[in-house]
Formats: structure tokens, C-alpha cells, sequence
């Protein structure tokens, strides 16, 4: 069964897509499409292996008797969340930080150093930043620039940007290529274009521990070849098959010329 319809750029667009959606290599759904759920990053919470820098500014001294004031001074010490998920604090012991977000180990890092070092100063003031970031990663790899394991900062990564940080995607034909996503067990598939065009730039963001590997298929065929029927005032009414060659899509010229003009 076939059905008539005119043959305008709007037509020509809806086929581009629903190539693209349809895109198979024959016997198997290896690069079959599906998305991962939604997945929220949230705020960044802090693990094992993040360096975090903690200053804690202690009260200076009032001038004695002939003698010379002291200014405030600002200790600082870099602390590696260890196994147990604790950080140091200078003059004030250990806190645990870990699975807690930066403003969280902030309010804690400051109840401890205020007990601690209530004798000699009422209301101290604490700094805490994130020096390096070593408790979240991903992987990507296969054809890209430069695979590799990747850490993740506090800035939320989407798999668009993703495949920059590898120097982005490196393919003969990004229409035959595909981003695939390993997360909690499960394979997921997404069209390389889309993912370059930032189509899921919004709502597809990077979960720690994900693997990201980008193919290629060799294959230009499909599972189900589709025609295009061109008649009326052409020199050559006929049936046309349309080329899966995304990287050339097929247009209102590529049709007229099949058909060898129409009729003057």
C-alpha cells in the first residue's frame, strides 16, 4: 500500500526524521535508540578522596603594657576526606563531611571550631572550598579525541558536554554513530547528531560512575528500505529508493533528477 503526497521541504524534513529514528543495522538492536530516566544531579555533596581547604581565623592580642598587639591570624590547612568521611580542622580535631553538600560541612566545621576554641575566641570565623575534586567520576571512550576516566566537580555535566571534555566524537559519518551510556546495570542508546547538536543538552545529564563509549556502524543498510513514488508531469514517473546516507540526505533536487525532469 503507498499514498500520494506532495513533495515539499516539509516533507523532506519528516522523512530526515523518521530516518533517523528508524536507523538500524540489519539483525540486530545493538543501536536500537532508548533513553536513560531523568536523572537530577542535585547539589554536590562531598565524598571520599575530595581535598577540601579549611581556614579557621583565630583572634589576635591586645597590646600588654609596653608591649606590641597582635593581629588576627588565618590558619589554613588542606584536608583529604578519608574512608571514614572525615576532614581536619586546625586546633579544633575531625569532622565527618562526607555525603553532606559544601554549605553543610561549612556549619560544621564552624560548631566545632567555636566549641573547641570557645577559651580564646566566642565566634570564629571558618572558610571551607574544595580544592580538588576526587570522589565522582565517569568514563568515556572509544571513538573520541581522548578517552579517559574523567573526575566531576560541583558543576553538573551533560552528555553533550560530556563528549567535549573528550575532545568530542571523531567519525567518518556522525549520522551511522551513537553515544552509548552504561548506568546502574542498564545499556542506553543515543543518536551521535542529536548528542553533538546539544538536543538533550536540557535533560540527559551525567551520573557519577557512568561509562560513555561512542560507535560507529559501518553499515549504511536497513531493515526496512523505504521508497518514494514520483509520477504526474515528470519525464520518468518511477519508484525511487531513498538513501540512508544521512550525511547526504536526499532533497526535492536528488528526486527530480531520478525522474529526469519534469515535462515542458
Amino acid at each position: 500500500d503507498y499514498k500520494v503526497v506532495p513533495i515539499n521541504t516539509g516533507t523532506i524534513r519528516q522523512m530526515r526524521r523518521e530516518d533517523s529514528d528508524t536507523l538500524k543495522v540489519p539483525g540486530t538492536d545493538r543501536y536500537e535508540v532508548s533513553l536513560p530516566k531523568a536523572f537530577e544531579p542535585g547539589v554536590y555533596r562531598i565524598g571520599t578522596g575530595d581535598e577540601l581547604e579549611i581556614t579557621v581565623t583565630l583572634p589576635g592580642v591586645a597590646a600588654a603594657e609596653g608591649g606590641a598587639a597582635t593581629a588576627p591570624t588565618a590558619q589554613s590547612v588542606v584536608s583529604t576526606v578519608d574512608d571514614a568521611g572525615r576532614i581536619s580542622i586546625p586546633q579544633a580535631g575531625s569532622i565527618r563531611v562526607a555525603g553532606v553538600s559544601l554549605a553543610g560541612a561549612k556549619k560544621r566545621a564552624k560548631k566545632r571550631a567555636k566549641t573547641a576554641l570557645s577559651a580564646i575566641i566566642k565566634d570564629p570565623e571558618v572558610f571551607l572550598r574544595v580544592v580538588k575534586y576526587g570522589s565522582r567520576y565517569f568514563s568515556i571512550g572509544g571513538q573520541v579525541s581522548s578517552p579517559g576516566i574523567l573526575p566531576m566537580n560541583d558543576q553538573n555535566i551533560t552528555i553533550t558536554a560530556a563528549v567535549q571534555l573528550a575532545g568530542g566524537v571523531q567519525v567518518e559519518d556522525l549520522d551511522r554513530a551513537y553515544v552509548i551510556i552504561r548506568r546502574d546495570g542498564q545499556r542506553y542508546v543515543l543518536p551521535a547528531r542529536q548528542v553533538v547538536l546539544g538536543d538533550f543538552e536540557k535533560n540527559l545529564f551525567i551520573k557519577p560512575g557512568d561509562e560513555v563509549v561512542v560507535e560507529e556502524t559501518k553499515n549504511r543498510n536497513t531493515t526496512h528500505p523505504r521508497f518514494l513514488y514520483v509520477g504526474g508531469e515528470v519525464v520518468s514517473p518511477q519508484r525511487i529508493q531513498i538513501s540512508y546516507d544521512l550525511a547526504r540526505p536526499f532533497s526535492l533536487a536528488d528526486v527530480l533528477f531520478e525522474a529526469k525532469g519534469w515535462v515542458k
